[in-house]
């Protein structure tokens, strides 16, 4: 489907945020390490498969479903026949129940639980019942490459001082400091961040400064802990985050322009070599330290 032109929408379905057709971070991160160019070309071109929904991401959905609008909750979720999104069978319940995001099958309570939880927490509470515009949907230009990009944020809340302050759920098996940080790195947490608060600056015509983002993690196991980080108040985090998402870009956007989608780092290497093209900011490995960015 056509993208719309740079703007914010709201109350757009997932399905059709999903059909734009702009560059997102998680559709950059198909190219992330140990991946490369050449596997993004082939799941543009449809030899990887277009779907990689897991249990835990269907979970996760559902879990956002409810903390956010959980008042339409049973209007746009449902649960499925079977656990698994990779189980056979799976695509056809979605075919048969067009418009609906399916949750895994037995998840209902433990979705419930989980909410129960969080608002009972005071700080959770306060930003699951502040006001503020749930599944934003955003689409700029990235002024460096010219690519149309897009987001779609958890919930925004402008805050009484006029700053623009991002939620953003994480389902995790471990919410604590340094095991969750672990997850941060290994899912990209940090390109997501860069790209959330680049598109959002875009969109609100404001410093990237004004955008305070906070990533709410939560257990998807008994007793249900949960806490809430603070990213954008940590250089070393941004600073990551936001070179690895600039490399991915500008790589995308060098691939589209020549043609060329290189593979492993020999290939890329001699790729960049011929064309007489960098492909990024750098064309090998990089040696990045994790983020020091959770709190104490």
């Amino acid at each position: 489907m056509i993208c719309p032109k740079p703007g914010i929408y709201p109350n757009v379905p997932d399905a059709e945020y999903r059909s734009w057709d702009a560059v997102s971070q998680s559709f950059l991160k198909r190219m992330r390490e140990p991946n490369t160019p050449a596997h993004l070309k082939a799941f543009i071109d449809g030899e990887i498969s277009q779907s990689n929904d897991t249990k835990s991401k269907a979970f996760g959905r559902a879990s956002h479903g409810m903390f956010f609008e959980p008042d339409t909750f049973d209007e746009r979720y449902l649960e499925g026949t079977m656990i698994d999104p990779k189980a056979k069978g799976w695509q056809t319940q979605l075919e048969e129940n067009p418009g609906w995001d399916i949750y895994p099958k037995g998840s209902r309570k433990r979705i419930e639980r989980i909410c129960e939880c969080a608002k009972n927490d005071p700080e959770w509470r306060s930003f699951l019942e502040a006001d503020g515009e749930v599944e934003l949907s955003i689409v700029w230009i990235d002024e460096v490459t010219g690519l149309l990009c897009k987001l779609r944020l958890d919930k925004h809340i402008m805050s009484p001082s006029g700053t623009h302050v991002i939620i953003d759920a994480k389902s995790s098996k471990n919410a604590q400091g340094h095991k969750f940080e672990k997850d941060a790195e290994g899912f990209g947490y940090g390109i997501q961040t860069a790209s959330y608060i680049a598109g959002a600056a875009a969109a609100f015509d404001c410093d990237e400064s004004d955008i305070l983002y906070r990533i709410a993690a939560f257990e998807t196991e008994p007793p249900w802990l949960r806490e809430i980080y603070k990213p954008d108040e940590m250089d070393r985090f941004i600073e990551h985050g936001r070179t690895e998402y600039r490399r991915l870009l500008n790589t995308y956007a060098r691939c589209l322009g020549t043609g060329i989608w290189p593979g492993y780092t020999i290939e890329r290497i001699e790729a960049m070599d011929k064309a007489g093209i960098e492909f990024g900011a750098s064309p090998g490995t990089q040696e990045l330290s994790p983020p020091d960015w959770v709190k104490e």
